[in-house]
């Protein structure tokens, strides 16, 4: 008879994620997650499989999560420009809040892995595509109501978006200025004014 877990998997999971996000890859030992996660090796080993694995795990529950997130933030917003303007000011806030200054998962992942690993340098890649698909259909409701100027390249505005939300998270990480911050999100808004 199979033995009943005596821990919660998507939780753990969580857990393991959380560290890769501060640590990095590289940085964190099967010690440390021993010890963060509260279960043996073995337990790891036989619900996860090997660090890489539970790191490209710890990847996908990111991405998920966040691509939850970011499209329910956004949809709560039905004036378009205010919907980018808030999500760029809530990237901001929780960089500069977060004690760790851990940035975002997906852009250090990028960082570390890609150049590395094929199988990172394609999530990386997947990430992209699902983020500027969220901005498209969210820019595509703005334009749908003339909310957004009819000359919008929705396709490349999205990736503009992308890159510099992606972005800020790396400048929160080393900026310290709410204020520097949020000129730029206030230039980047500008290609949605009419």
């Amino acid at each position: 008879m199979a033995r009943t877990k005596a821990f919660d998997e998507q939780e753990v999971l969580k857990k393991a994620m959380t560290l890769f996000w501060k640590q990095g890859f590289h940085a964190t030992s099967m010690q440390d997650l021993v010890e963060h996660i509260g279960i043996n090796r073995a337990s790891i080993y036989d619900t996860y499989g090997d660090k890489e694995t539970l790191y490209r795990k710890s990847v996908l529950l990111y991405q998920k999560m966040n691509h939850d997130r970011i499209r329910k933030f956004l949809y709560q917003n039905k004036e378009v420009r205010e919907g980018i303007r808030k999500l760029f000011d809530e990237s901001i806030d929780q960089n500069l809040n977060d004690p760790d200054r851990k940035g975002c998962f997906m852009v250090n992942t990028t960082t570390e892995m890609s150049g590395i690993n094929n199988e990172f340098s394609d999530l990386a890649l997947q990430n992209q595509q699902a983020m500027e698909q969220i901005f498209t259909d969210y820019l595509a409701m703005g334009m749908a109501s003339n909310q957004l100027p009819a000359s919008l390249n929705v396709n490349a505005a999205a990736g503009y978006l992308y890159a510099v939300n992606s972005g800020l998270m790396v400048l929160a990480r080393v900026h310290n200025s709410r204020e520097k911050l949020i000129s730029v999100t206030e230039t980047a808004l500008q290609i949605l004014e009419h």
